[in-house]
């Protein structure tokens, strides 16, 4: 197929007309559809009249799903990719609500021919690090799920401490690492940490995060623990989107191994 690529958020411009010219629109996950303003007013303008078919991908449909959901229905999108496990899906996307859209159940992340073919694929013997991890520590809003992924870097980092092992464990957003620096780092790795993704709590229509941020405005000091039973039990795995991350994916590709 011909493929064009476009920015379109924040204040990306889109002409009068433009979209006509193509069979189908697709708007990738990057495009945040859950926040208010993130798609470009001009793109949701020529989406709105765009008569082609369009298809949407979605990611972390537990953020915001509500408003998800109304775009969906604005846009009129015909086709949707999601990482929500087919199971859930009618949960998340009633049918009586979205009767003529496809709903498509897809993996976070798939293996591109530049990694696949990636040149520089040393033998774990002749790696530097020992154990590598790149994580994230995310907000209380997310669960239990969410906050396991930083926790089992946290305990894997003391052991290669006391065992005097040559980590490189990190979740700090400056350690945050991408492009073609990740590939070069994934495979300075003998063996990665592998944890699963995503959350298994919706926050509809991001009350949660709000009501978790006044509590810890108020006192910083306030557990997880303490959060979780005042606020988050009730929500906890009424939808299991417990997902593979790409970084499984890559890490295999590159031969390094998994923990």
């Amino acid at each position: 197929h011909d493929i064009t690529y476009t920015a379109a958020t924040k204040w990306a411009k889109c002409k009068k007309g433009y979209l006509n010219k193509f069979d189908a629109v697709i708007i990738f996950y990057s495009i945040r559809v859950c926040i208010d303003g993130y798609l470009s007013p001009q793109f949701e303008r020529a989406l709105r009249s765009y008569s082609g078919h369009k298809i949407l991908m979605v990611q972390d449909d537990y953020d915001n799903t509500e408003q998800t959901r109304k775009m969906i229905k604005y846009l009129n999108i015909g086709t949707v990719f999601t990482v929500v496990p087919s199971e859930y899906i009618n949960i998340v996307y009633p049918k009586d609500r979205f009767p003529n859209v496809n709903f498509f159940n897809i993996l976070t992340g798939y293996i591109s021919d530049e990694i696949k073919n990636y040149p520089n694929k040393p033998p774990i013997s002749e790696r530097p690090i020992v154990i590598g991890y790149r994580g994230r520590k995310v907000g209380y809003w997310y669960g239990d799920l969410a906050q396991e992924k930083w926790e089992i870097g946290l305990k894997m980092k003391k052991i290669c401490k006391l065992k005097n092992l040559k980590a490189d464990i990190e979740w700090e957003e400056d350690k945050r690492i991408y492009s073609e620096q990740w590939l070069q780092w994934l495979t300075s790795v003998r063996a990665m940490i592998g944890t699963e993704s995503g959350a298994n709590i919706f926050d509809e229509k991001g009350t949660l995060k709000r009501k978790v941020n006044r509590v810890l405005s108020k006192n910083p000091k306030t557990t997880y623990q303490e959060i979780h039973a005042e606020f988050l039990e009730p929500f906890e795995g009424i939808v299991k989107m417990n997902q593979i991350s790409p970084k499984i994916f890559e890490a295999v590709s590159l031969k390094t191994a998994l923990i």
